[in-house]
């Protein structure tokens, strides 16, 4: 769901800090993390109509090319975590998400990570949006602008 924070739209996801994702002193593990910016990068895109998993079965993909988290503060086990992402800068086929999780109020993590479209069977990035992802990128522009 896309809705405003701070001022600035934002796509929403909301979870919960589960057993799986700690390690031994009970609070998320670093690497956790990754999997709920994916999670969060994929439902961003398919709740503006796109279905990522159809994208990658035709040959296309969203490849990360860099990653920069920074924990601010610890996430403990059950803790109700606000996941938003929002497309901070589009130069070419390199696209940047903003991500922050929020938990109590306050930013527990800040991330960046850097995508490009990438030809699956060629394992090349492709140097122009191509036609079927180019709507989509428009799409996702208009809403991290708040013009959706």
């Amino acid at each position: 769901m896309w809705q405003t924070f701070n001022g600035k739209p934002w796509f929403e996801l909301v979870r919960t800090v589960l057993p799986q994702h700690t390690d031994h002193a009970g609070v998320m593990w670093h690497g956790a993390y990754v999997g709920w910016l994916e999670e969060l990068r994929v439902a961003a895109l398919n709740s503006l109509g796109s279905n990522y998993a159809e994208c990658t079965d035709s040959g296309l993909a969203l490849a990360v090319v860099s990653m920069e988290i920074h924990y601010l503060l610890s996430l403990p086990h059950g803790a109700q975590v606000q996941l938003l992402t929002r497309i901070h800068n589009l130069s070419g086929v390199r696209m940047t998400w903003e991500n922050r999780f929020v938990w109590q109020g306050k930013d527990a993590t800040r991330a960046s990570v850097q995508v490009v479209p990438m030809n699956l069977e060629r394992g090349r990035v492709v140097r122009h949006w191509p036609a079927s992802l180019d709507l989509l990128v428009q799409r996702l522009l208009a809403a991290s602008e708040g013009r959706v």
